[in-house]
């Protein structure tokens, strides 16, 4: 493969930098330099730095601003930090590929407006859908963004002899998926030749892009060789309750899976606590005794609820559910009567 082949030239795509943040310009520099893109492809915006979410107000000025900066044989926008990442009910880079429409927000798991790019073979989503594909270099520090765009740029254009590996171990609860290993490798095959493999893991296999596996932990990583731009070549494995960072802890919360785990994000004294899959429905927190059909370890999963509903409660926790309606966010509290109660919380805007 050679650089004539890609879908997206360097010319088709806008690097929007924000001003006011000096990780986001120098993150924006070392793409613009790497990616051979062209200097006035840059855009520039101010916008509050690291917090979270901005207003819809605030994104409208700059959003203004990048569409009077932008050329139009840009197809796709890039941007250099990794927060603010929301707009009101939208993720910032949905909000700069379609613009701040609420049309595409939902309260809970319903249809929202289609989307025209949805499934498309279109090489141009601006120029037919008025859409521009927006991704964020997202990363803690500048250091691992720039390790970010050097794996990208090391597997530009290799199209290495790579497999996909499809790992059955002995744990069923975790291989719960190995019955449609066969049909996966039927229809993927054309792309990617898959491997499935009956085994506790692979090793000495050096050409990998793909390997997925069901066990608490993962042996023989050492003598083996994951390909630049495979998936999951950035993660990290944990077991047990890990701190991410000073403010995020990953937190084991089996029931759904064995090896299900809830995130916990702390700020001060205060933290809150990401549900995932473990509360697929808000009841099920309130009346823990209340098992999904498709939690695989139904008595496990009551017994977490019921110690995560104690704790939430006890230490005064916000609650984050996946699974619940826009915006998903409560506390919970013991009635007079001693059940539990989640209450909605509205959220903070920035």
């Amino acid at each position: 493969m050679n650089p004539a082949n890609a879908a997206l030239r360097a010319d088709q795509l806008g690097v929007i930098v924000n001003d006011s943040d000096p990780a986001s310009v120098e993150v924006g520099e070392y793409y613009v330099l790497h990616r051979n893109i062209p200097r006035r492809n840059i855009i520039h915006v101010e916008l509050p730095a690291a917090v979270p979410a901005i207003r819809s107000s605030i994104f409208e000025q700059a959003y203004n601003k990048v569409k009077e900066q932008t050329a139009p044989g840009i197809q796709a926008f890039a941007l250099t930090w990794s927060a603010p990442y929301r707009v009101g009910c939208m993720s910032i880079t949905s909000a700069f590929a379609m613009g701040d429409a609420t049309r595409y927000c939902a309260k809970g798991c319903l249809t929202t407006a289609p989307n025209p790019y949805f499934d498309s073979s279109s090489e141009q989503p601006y120029s037919d859908f008025q859409i521009r594909s927006t991704m964020t270099i997202a990363a803690s520090t500048v250091e691992n963004a720039r390790l970010l765009i050097d794996r990208g740029i090391q597997s530009d254009f290799t199209n290495p002899r790579a497999k996909a590996y499809l790992v059955q171990t002995k744990d069923k609860a975790r291989n719960s998926r190995a019955p449609s290993f066969a049909l996966a490798k039927r229809r993927f095959s054309s792309q990617l030749p898959v491997t499935i493999v009956r085994s506790e893991g692979i090793h000495d296999k050096f050409d990998i892009m793909f390997y997925f596996t069901g066990t608490t932990t993962v042996p023989y990583l050492d003598p083996v060789g994951i390909l630049p731009g495979a998936i999951a070549d950035h993660l990290e494995l944990v077991d047990g309750e890990t701190d991410i960072t000073s403010e995020v802890k990953f937190l084991p919360t089996p029931g759904h899976t064995e090896g299900h785990g809830c995130v916990v994000v702390r700020s001060g004294s205060e933290w809150a606590l990401y549900t995932g899959d473990i509360v697929q429905h808000r009841v099920q927190l309130e009346r823990t005794a209340w098992v999904s059909g498709l939690d695989v370890l139904p008595l496990v999963s009551m017994e977490t609820k019921k110690q995560l509903a104690d704790r939430v409660i006890d230490e005064q926790a916000l609650v984050i559910m996946s699974h619940a309606e826009y915006p998903g966010v409560m506390r919970m509290e013991r009635t007079d009567r001693g059940f539990k109660q989640l209450i909605d919380v509205a959220p903070l805007e920035g």
